[in-house]
């Protein structure tokens, strides 16, 4: 019975389209004040230049990209709640850390604090500093270092050297030095030269009757 059917439904089946299909589901996100948009129950951070800014985001199964007009801004792997949370966030310190270089106590407070630190060793200098250092301090120098972390290639081997030198020292470095060790040249900024036009062009005009 089932083999006569088979000819039929073959039949029945149209020719594939030439083009791909469209795998994604499409939304609307407006982003937070902190960086971040919400998908799905799930939260995650997008560069800080997007604050305010409503973007579409095509949903795939194994991630999402971020779109500003035209532009895809951003590719991120899609998150998914674990267990019995029905919430989860994707969260990612580069893009919130000049938010946080302005306000470096809200790091104390903050809720995404483990998920700001990109990993074990970072976690063991915030142990450290919070154990060293007044809670204002802490802030400063866990911010200023992360902030350093976000323009080296390789943030984990960055926070595996602080470690080491606090095994090695006993202390922390100086923010200040690490700033100064690890500063990055910018490029000189253009100097532009105007020449302000002579008041008395103005006379030569209404002499001229070019102004009424």
């Amino acid at each position: 019975m089932e083999k006569a059917i088979q000819p039929c439904l073959k039949a029945c089946l149209q020719p594939l389209p030439d083009g791909y299909a469209c795998d994604y589901t499409e939304l609307s996100a407006r982003v937070s004040c902190y960086s971040a948009i919400q998908v799905k129950l799930v939260t995650y951070t997008v560069p800080s230049r997007l604050k305010g800014c409503q973007v579409v985001v095509h949903l795939y199964d194994r991630l999402i990209k971020i779109f500003y007009g035209n532009q895809c801004i951003i590719e991120l792997p899609r998150k998914y709640p674990s267990g019995d949370k029905r919430r989860a966030r994707q969260i990612d310190y580069r893009h919130v850390i000049h938010s946080l270089v302005k306000k470096p106590m809200a790091f104390g407070d903050s809720v995404w604090q483990e998920d700001l630190l990109p990993s074990p060793s970072f976690k063991q200098l915030w142990s450290i500093c919070q154990a060293h250092y007044p809670l204002r301090k802490a802030c400063s120098w866990m911010v200023g270092v992360l902030a350093l972390a976000a323009s080296q290639a390789n943030d984990n081997e960055f926070g595996d050297q602080l470690l080491a030198h606090y095994a090695q020292a006993g202390s922390l470095p100086e923010l200040a030095l690490l700033q100064k060790q690890y500063k990055i040249d910018t490029p000189p900024t253009a100097t532009i030269h105007c020449e302000q036009h002579a008041l008395a062009s103005y006379n030569e005009l209404l002499r001229m009757g070019g102004v009424y």
